[in-house]
C-alpha cells in the first residue's frame, strides 16, 4: 500500500479554523475494529470539563463520501475541541489520544469538523476532546466509521463463477460465488485447533452468509459493514459442538451451543444415526407440511448432517428442509449434495478427488466413506482451511469420535493423502 508524505494543512471546521496534521497513509481497503472504546486514561491536563458527546456519524455508520463531516456535542463549557481520526483498531497512549493519528486536528471553535483532505475506502476510528485554558475534559468515547465510495476492483472468475473484491492497492477483501450465499472475506488471523489434531488450522478468512443468493452485484454497504464484524461466523461456530467446548445458551435459556455427542447408544455400544439440530436443542421445528417434535434420547446429540444443519441453518441463517426441496438444506448428507442450496463445486465423479483448486473455507464436502451403502454419499463435514503442515482439514461429527471433530482419532480429517477421508472425498458443495 503506498504512503502519502507527511504534510501539515489547514482544514476548514465549521467557522473556525484548525491545526489539522495528516500523518502517513490512511488506511485503503479493510481493517476490524472490536465494539467502541472507552480508554480508561485520563488527561494530564486538570479534567473539570465533561467529555463531548458524539452525534454523527453513528458508530459503525456507513458513509459514501470522502470528506465525511463529524459532530458531538458540548455541555460543560469548551472553548476549543481536539479531533483525532485513526485506522481502525486504534491503538491508544496514556493520555487517552491515538497512538497512530492519521488526522489530528486542534483548536476547533465549533463542535463539528469536516475533512478537508479526501480519505481513502476504509475502516476507521474518531474521537473528541473539550479544553479551555487549562483545563481539559478525557476523550470521548470512540466511534468506529466505514468510508466506501465504491473504490473496490472488481474481477470475475470462473469456475466457479465468481467475484473477487479487492482493495485498491490489490489486496484480497472477499469472494463472491454466483448462486451461493456464502461469502468467503478477509479478517484477523484465528487459529482453530483440538487436542487430537495434529496441526492446527490458522486463518485470516471469514465465512459469512449473504441475505439472498449472489446474483452477481455486489452491496459495497453489505460488504463494509462484514468487513468489521467480529462476531461469530460460520467457522466459529462450527468450533462451538467439539470435544471440550464451553456451553452457550441463548437470552431466552436455551442450551445452543457446546460439547456435543453423535447420538445415544444403541444396543450394540455403537453411536445409532439420526440426531437433528432440533434434538440438540430439545425443542419441535415447524417445517411448511409438518412438526418435527425432538426425540429426548438424542438431547445434546448431532449426526453429521444434523451438525451442518445446526451450524448452517439453525445457528447462521440458512433455510432448513426436512426433505428436498432445492431451497432449503435437507435432513441427508446425500440429499444436501443432490438438492441442497448454493452451488456444486466438485461434482462426484466416483472416485478420490484430488484437485483442491476450487475448495474454499465453509465448503460443504462430501463422503462415501461407508461400505455398507454402495456408493452413496454417507458423510458430510465442512471445510475449515490448509492446516499449519500444509493439509487441507476438515470438521465434522463422527459416530467412532462421539460426536463434531477437527481431529485425526479414528480417520483423519484430512481431505488429501491416504487416509479414510482422503481416499473416500467425493465431491463440494457451496452453500
Amino acid at each position: 500500500m503506498g504512503s502519502r508524505p507527511r504534510r501539515w494543512i489547514v482544514g476548514r471546521s465549521g467557522s473556525g479554523l484548525g491545526v489539522v496534521v495528516l500523518v502517513g497513509a490512511m488506511l485503503a481497503g479493510a481493517a476490524h475494529l472490536a465494539p467502541s472504546i472507552s480508554p480508561a486514561y485520563a488527561s494530564p491536563l486538570a479534567q473539570r470539563l465533561p467529555a463531548p458527546i458524539l452525534v454523527s456519524p453513528s458508530d459503525g455508520a456507513v458513509v459514501t463520501t470522502p470528506m465525511p463531516t463529524f459532530t458531538w456535542t458540548d455541555d460543560g463549557g469548551g472553548a476549543t475541541y481536539v479531533f483525532e481520526l485513526a485506522a481502525a483498531p486504534p491503538s491508544f497512549k496514556r493520555d487517552g489520544s491515538f497512538s497512530a493519528p492519521q488526522l489530528r486536528v486542534t483548536g476547533m471553535a465549533t463542535t463539528s469538523y469536516t475533512v478537508s483532505s479526501s480519505v481513502a475506502d476504509g475502516i476507521y476510528s474518531w474521537h473528541a476532546m473539550a479544553k479551555s485554558g487549562r483545563q481539559a475534559s478525557s476523550w470521548s468515547t470512540t466511534w468506529s466509521l466505514i468510508v466506501t465510495t465504491g473504490s473496490y476492483i472488481y474481477e470475475r472468475l470462473s469456475d466457479p463463477a465468481r467475484t473477487v473484491v479487492k482493495n485498491l492497492d490489490g489486496a484480497w477483501l472477499a469472494t463472491f460465488t454466483d448462486g451461493a450465499r456464502t461469502v468467503t472475506m478477509t479478517g484477523p488471523s484465528r487459529t482453530f485447533s483440538e487436542s487430537t489434531a495434529t496441526n492446527p488450522v490458522v486463518i485470516a478468512t471469514w465465512v459469512r452468509l449473504l441475505p439472498a443468493p449472489f446474483g452477481g452485484a455486489v452491496d459495497d454497504s453489505w460488504l463494509a459493514t462484514e468487513l468489521i464484524d467480529q462476531g461469530s461466523d460460520v467457522l466459529d461456530r462450527a468450533m462451538q459442538y467439539v470435544t471440550g467446548a464451553p456451553d452457550v445458551y441463548d437470552d431466552a435459556g436455551l442450551r445452543i451451543a457446546g460439547d456435543a455427542d453423535f447420538g445415544p447408544l444403541g444396543p450394540d455400544g455403537s453411536r445409532l444415526e439420526g440426531s437433528d439440530f432440533n434434538d440438540f436443542l430439545g425443542i419441535p421445528w415447524t417445517y411448511p407440511d409438518t412438526v418435527d417434535d425432538p426425540e429426548s434420547a438424542e438431547y445434546g446429540s448431532l449426526d453429521c448432517s444434523g451438525y451442518m444443519r445446526m451450524v448452517w441453518g439453525y445457528r447462521s441463517g440458512l433455510t432448513l428442509a426436512l426433505t428436498p426441496d432445492g431451497v432449503g438444506l435437507p435432513r441427508r448428507s446425500f440429499e444436501m449434495l443432490d438438492s441442497g442450496p448454493g452451488v456444486v463445486t466438485t461434482t462426484n465423479a466416483g472416485t478420490q478427488v484430488t484437485d483442491f483448486s476450487r475448495l474454499a473455507p465453509g465448503d460443504l464436502v462430501f463422503f462415501d466413506a461407508s461400505t455398507d451403502d454402495g456408493t452413496r454419499i454417507d458423510h458430510v463435514g465442512m471445510f475449515l482451511g490448509i492446516d499449519t503442515a500444509g493439509h487441507y482439514r476438515f470438521i465434522s461429527s463422527r459416530k467412532t469420535i462421539n460426536g463434531p471433530t477437527m481431529g485425526d482419532t479414528a480417520g483423519k480429517s484430512l481431505l488429501d493423502g491416504t487416509g479414510l477421508y482422503a481416499t473416500s472425498f467425493r465431491a463440494v458443495r457451496r452453500l
